[in-house]
């Protein structure tokens, strides 16, 4: 195992250059050190330290031989990477190591995966896997007596494309939810298991019965409790999902459900609460440059989730992100008239965080354009359709009138849109130049007031 490792990170080290070198290459967004990455998985605070793990192919910049990159931080922001921590076992027959979740089981940190052995496995034939690891989260002995779950538990129910454990421990008992569907049903579902030992499970139930409107299949379920209320996260291929609502006898009840982020590049969720209590989400951005062969995909800014008092999910970004901040720039009350831009003046920059406070007239349409000489992007909100957009992406936000707030992170070629802290919506800008953004503010229809904007360039997180 250690010999496998090390060889994955020699040929690893030949592609990391290259990549740190790439001109489109985010700079605040944690990725991998070269080559693919997609689902963050295993978040957790232990030790004093937060792990981040996520699907890796170490060789290529492409999907494939799916292992289990690491890093590590202190605050969340600032990441270091660690070695590889699991290699697919071709002795005992896996050929990928698919997502699953970290847990601390009395000071020993245990991973549950799902183990795959051939393509065809994806769709029926998955295993879930354990591995425990040492102190420091540095080497991993997978159990000799995997897997402690097979297909087996579910009896007479056929479940298909079973994947991606979300563990936690409740009343002295260890819960565990996967996704799939039904055979032939093709409505996602999330299922339910416990265990006392994190060995010996046993089936509960079918936790989620999805509808056909939320797709088809379900991956990567994430389950946890915000003040009296359940949340239940999926991501039903190209979107994600979330539902907030009640959690009685084993089974989710949703009062409603929205999309956590209105784009198809943001996609399969992870969690941990931090030192504070917090509850912290990562998704995996799918961002593969065109002009770029060296790396490909990102993890999101952490974001905090809330419940407030009527039972409506807030996100924003971790706060603790304005230690980044440097070379700020504040204005008032701009009026941006009706079908017109107006520039700001003596900023540019490609990595920026922007907080905008707006009031405008029914029916407006208006937001900012980034410029860099070659290629306009946009990021804006539609009054009167309650839309927010970004390019091609757009989506109906929670809550939306003519006034509201916009807060952005654009980090070179991926943005992050924020809207009134219950909407949010990623991009990835296919840039063909380098140069700064000059940023505009636009009006396509109706007079916008810009009652504050504060902009500030972001240092990278790797200086």
């Amino acid at each position: 195992m250690k010999q496998s490792i090390q060889s994955t990170m020699e040929n690893l080290n030949k592609t990391k250059k290259t990549a740190q070198n790439c001109p489109y290459r985010p700079q605040f967004h944690f990725l991998a050190p070269a080559n693919w990455m997609n689902d963050p998985n295993g978040t957790i605070f232990i030790n004093g330290e937060y792990h981040l793990f996520y699907q890796h192919n170490p060789y290529q910049n492409k999907w494939g031989s799916i292992h289990w990159g690491h890093a590590k931080s202190r605050d969340l922001i600032h990441w270091e990477h660690l070695p590889i921590a699991l290699v697919p076992s071709k002795d005992l027959g896996e050929k990928h190591c698919f997502s699953g979740c970290c847990v601390n089981d009395k000071g020993i940190p245990k991973i549950i995966y799902t183990k795959i052995g051939s393509l065809k496995d994806i769709f029926h034939g998955a295993e879930q896997w354990l591995a425990i690891g040492d102190e420091q989260l540095l080497e991993w002995e997978k159990y000799s007596k995997n897997p402690i779950i097979d297909d087996s538990i579910h009896g007479d129910i056929k479940v298909r494309q079973w994947r991606d454990p979300y563990v936690w421990k409740e009343n002295n008992l260890w819960y565990c939810v996967l996704g799939g569907h039904l055979r032939w049903k093709h409505k996602g579902i999330v299922l339910l298991y416990r265990s006392k030992d994190l060995v010996h499970w046993e089936f509960v139930n079918i936790l989620y019965h999805g509808v056909k409107s939320q797709g088809w299949n379900f991956e990567c379920p994430n389950f946890f409790r915000l003040g009296e209320k359940h949340i239940l996260i999926v991501s039903p291929h190209n979107k994600v999902l979330y539902g907030v609502g009640a959690y009685e006898n084993f089974k989710f009840k949703p009062d409603y459900w929205h999309n956590l982020d209105h784009s198809k590049l943001f996609y399969a969720t992870n969690t941990l609460f931090d030192q504070e209590g917090r509850m912290v989400v990562f998704g995996w951005i799918k961002a593969t440059p065109k002009y770029s062969s060296s790396w490909s995909g990102c993890i999101s800014l952490p974001r905090v989730l809330n419940v407030d008092e009527r039972d409506i999910l807030q996100m924003e970004p971790l706060p603790e992100l304005n230690i980044l901040r440097e070379d700020s720039r504040h204005v008032e009350n701009l009026i941006i008239n009706n079908r017109s831009e107006k520039l700001i003046e003596g900023f540019k920059s490609s990595n920026l965080e922007i907080k905008l406070k707006f009031s405008c007239v029914e029916g407006a349409d208006f937001g900012i354009t980034l410029k860099d000489g070659s290629t306009n992007f946009f990021l804006g909100y539609n009054c009167k359709k309650k839309q927010i957009y970004s390019n091609q992406h757009k989506g109906k936000v929670l809550e939306g009138n003519n006034t509201g707030k916009f807060h952005i992170f654009l980090d070179n070629s991926i943005a992050e849109f924020f809207f009134n802290k219950t909407d949010c919506i990623t991009s990835h800008f296919p840039r063909k130049k380098t140069n700064p953004f000059q940023i505009y503010l636009f009006s396509k229809n109706g007079q916008v007031v810009i009652k504050s904007l504060d902009l500030w360039k972001i240092k990278s997180i790797w200086n």
